[in-house]
């Protein structure tokens, strides 16, 4: 499964709300990253979740819930298969200890809820770190109490490029 720009670009929300389409350079250095840019460099396309779901709530006058950073579509070569996936990008994070299952599943659960069921949301949720806080992570993720599932996937930004993008 790669990313689809065709996907992402025709999502619902996308259509709904452009303002939510987003260069992904633009969203990784905003949110901290400070390696080589532009990373991505065919003109990848997001949804910001982030403003997807403020628009969403201020339309039904209820405060925003939290949700992922963002999301794009993908798909398998010959399309048949198209999802959604989920990315919260932690750069700038630090202490593992801060991390909760109940913000964890807070997020994935209220970005399905904004991009709704048009299209299939891919059952992995995926959690960007550093490179060199990436174990440190997954050992969080594994001693969370109670259990997080092992769907909540931790990679630092090149793996999420060279499995999605590349």
């Amino acid at each position: 499964m790669k990313y689809s720009n065709i996907i992402t670009r025709n999502h619902p929300i996308s259509l709904l709300y452009s303002t939510c389409l987003e260069d992904i350079n633009i969203l990784i250095v905003r949110d901290g990253y400070t390696g080589v840019t532009p990373l991505f460099t065919n003109n990848e396309i997001i949804i910001n979740l982030d403003i997807s779901e403020g628009r969403v709530a201020s339309k039904e006058n209820r405060s925003p819930n939290k949700s992922m950073d963002m999301a794009f579509g993908i798909a398998n070569s010959d399309s048949s298969i198209r999802q959604m996936l989920m990315v919260e990008l932690r750069f700038n994070y630090v202490n593992m200890k801060n991390l909760t299952r109940l913000e964890l599943t807070g997020k994935v659960m209220g970005s399905t809820l904004v991009l709704g069921n048009t299209i299939p949301i891919c059952g992995d949720f995926i959690f960007i770190f550093q490179p060199n806080l990436k174990a440190q992570a997954k050992n969080r993720f594994f001693r969370m109490d109670p259990k997080i599932g092992s769907n909540y996937i931790i990679k630092d930004i090149y793996e999420l490029k060279a499995e999605y993008f590349d």
